[in-house]
């Protein structure tokens, strides 16, 4: 893209999530899948602990990017919600942001053989977008929180 089209904008994102993703289940609402029937009861999560990610919620990436394409932003962005976590850490704030912690425990289990193959750390550097819009992405937390309230789970 970059050797064809040198002005381009490529904005990249990870661990995407939110809402009209009929395809395929992001992490997040894979995880809200399995928390959600243990609404009334208890119940173990078992999901594992890496790899170590930027989060980014769908309607935040596109505001962004709506925001660059204003700009005339050139080059590849980095266009992720401002933190980063574990895909563990990820399960249990999505289990907590459906204030379903008090029946859900989400534990960590072994990788299983031969899955995907992911580097354990590729958190995105968002200093190029910083300086480009003035500000970051909200941070992932607040994304989740506002994604999940959206959803209208576990109250």
């Amino acid at each position: 893209m970059r050797a064809a089209h040198p002005s381009a904008l490529i904005a990249r994102v990870s661990t995407l999530f939110g809402p009209d993703r009929p395809q395929r289940l992001a992490y997040v609402d894979a995880i809200v899948r399995q928390a959600v029937p243990y609404e009334r009861s208890r119940g173990t999560l078992e999901v594992v602990e890496g790899p170590v990610a930027s989060p980014t919620y769908a309607p935040d990436a596109a505001e962004g990017l709506l925001d660059l394409l204003d700009r005339g932003a050139a080059g590849t962005v980095h266009l992720v919600n401002e933190g980063s976590c574990s895909r563990l850490e990820l399960a249990r704030a999505t289990v907590a942001a459906g204030y379903l912690a008090d029946r859900v425990i989400v534990k960590t289990k072994a990788a299983p053989a031969g899955g995907l193959a992911r580097p354990e750390y590729s958190v995105l550097d968002t200093t190029k977008l910083k300086s480009l819009l003035g500000h970051s992405l909200p941070s992932w937390r607040d994304a989740l929180t506002r994604y999940i309230e959206g959803l209208g789970i576990g109250r």
